[in-house]
């Protein structure tokens, strides 16, 4: 069912094409919210990595990271290094994500995936192209510099509602890493490599890691003690 957005942080910046809706989804009595995103474009990146990106098809991604509880639901178990069922599932590799796919599919929850780094930019900044997603003060919207991960949408979300896109884990997103990402319409990256991209920053990053523009890459089995998280997308019907 869809609903309006109301949540914690609710002073945000409205998006400039007006308010959103989500959609709910529920896995062994655990809820979890996505927001619809229209089509857009954008420019990701800051200074020599400035690049115009568009994303031509709509999607919904989630209001929140991957909780422990969400994760927990679908796997019946929690690697994660912080344990609080409403923290995001950390301690995550891509290569664990892949199986919390194909899980989740079997409750016949399908069409779920990972972003791709276009898709997380434009979420991200969805027509406020602010620093850290939300907001040019980090400390309103990051969970960044601390000592462990908090909570899920403690802090204010961006224009389309959506949280944590700046620190508390590093999202893995679908895309191989490519030094220089290219412009254009639903830009990906490469067709195989060595390394994973991450966007988002972390809990134990400085604010400057957390900002949109930021990116990092890791091996698809990494886990690296409480960094990696993910948060879900799936393309609208």
């Amino acid at each position: 069912m869809t609903s309006s957005i109301s949540r914690r942080g609710s002073r945000a910046p409205s998006a400039p094409f007006g308010p959103l809706s989500t959609v709910r989804y529920t896995v062994n009595g655990v809820d979890f919210d996505m927001v619809r995103v229209p089509p857009g474009r954008f420019v990701d990146g800051e200074g020599p990595t400035r690049r115009e990106l568009l994303v031509s098809r709509p999607f919904e991604i989630g209001i929140t990271l991957v909780t422990q509880a969400l994760w927990r639901a679908v796997m019946d178990s929690s690697p994660s290094f912080f344990k609080t069922e409403d923290r995001p599932a950390d301690n995550i590799s891509y290569d664990d994500v892949q199986a919390f796919l194909a899980r989740l599919s079997t409750f016949g929850l399908t069409g779920f995936r990972l972003t791709t780094e276009a898709e997380w930019g434009w979420a991200a900044r969805c027509g406020a192209p602010t620093r850290w997603s939300g907001a040019d003060r980090a400390k309103l919207v990051a969970v960044a510099g601390a000592r462990r991960t908090e909570p899920v949408a403690v802090l204010y979300p961006d224009s389309a509602g959506i949280f944590d896109q700046s620190g508390n884990v590093m999202e893995w997103v679908a895309d191989w890493h490519q030094g220089s990402p290219e412009p254009g319409l639903d830009q990906r990256g490469p067709a195989s490599g060595p390394y994973r991209v991450n966007r988002g920053g972390n809990w134990c990053s400085d604010l400057n890691f957390a900002r949109v523009a930021a990116r990092s890459r890791n091996f698809p089995a990494s886990r690296n003690d409480g960094l990696f998280g993910f948060r879900l997308l799936r393309i609208t019907p």
